[in-house]
């Protein structure tokens, strides 16, 4: 049986197999996901050298820029992790970490005073970590977003050291530090810590490399914040 005009024009045969049906889903949800992406990394240098003209006075600008952007990053996460995961969350979870990555190596390039290897390498291994986890497992994704919101604590607290603020306003300090040791020790050592034992429990091995590592570099910068609060004790 031949098939009709409207059949042979808007049905094609080779597309009437769910494999390929499934394969052309997955073609067009990467192109998506590379040009979200794409234009994610754009706001971010566009935001970074918008923030960068404000602060060119400052000998070490390019330290206190990327943390305002880093920032804006990270509160662009938590409400990603928050909000309500539509058939549109896949692909705005992975566009916004690769569009991050994406920026942070350019502006590595750009500014080389900036590197940091354990910093490098934690974007790198969270965007690999959204990318594979972001469609099958979303509500962990999320979880992992939520992380995100220690980092405008750690940015300030940095900012005030940086800027003397920590000894002038010692009260305002100190309560920005307890912030941040609680969202680290809740958000991100303890979130990343768990997702690796269920993980490894549900036998999730693909990722289990991936939260090893997240959980290990986090549970490294929980201990030199506490080394430094305690320095900080000491001191007072």
């Amino acid at each position: 049986m031949r098939p009709t005009p409207s059949t042979a024009q808007f049905w094609p045969a080779e597309l009437s197999s769910p494999a390929l049906d499934a394969e052309a889903v997955a073609e067009a949800t990467l192109a998506t996901t590379l040009v979200a992406a794409v234009a994610t990394a754009a706001a971010f240098r566009g935001l970074y050298w918008a923030a960068a003209r404000l602060d060119r006075p400052r000998p070490s600008a390019p330290q206190y820029t990327s943390r305002y952007v880093s920032t804006v990053h990270a509160v662009v996460l938590v409400a990603l992790g928050l909000a309500p995961r539509g058939a549109w969350w896949p692909c705005a979870a992975r566009a916004v970490p690769l569009g991050y990555l994406a920026h942070d190596a350019a502006l590595l390039f750009a500014e080389p005073c900036l590197w940091d290897l354990g910093t490098a390498a934690h974007h790198l291994v969270f965007a690999l970590l959204v990318a594979a986890a972001a469609a099958a497992y979303p509500a962990h994704t999320a979880r992992a977003f939520l992380a995100e919101a220690s980092v405008p604590a750690l940015n300030l607290g940095w900012m005030m050291v940086r800027t003397g603020a920590d000894r002038r306003h010692p009260y305002a300090f100190g309560f920005v530090s307890v912030m941040l040791l609680c969202t680290f020790a809740s958000l991100r050592v303890w979130a990343f810590t768990a997702l690796l034992l269920e993980s490894v429990a549900e036998g999730v091995w693909g990722l289990a490399p991936l939260l090893l590592g997240l959980a290990a570099v986090n549970w490294y910068w929980f201990g030199l914040l506490l080394l430094r609060a305690r320095r900080a004790i000491a001191r007072a």
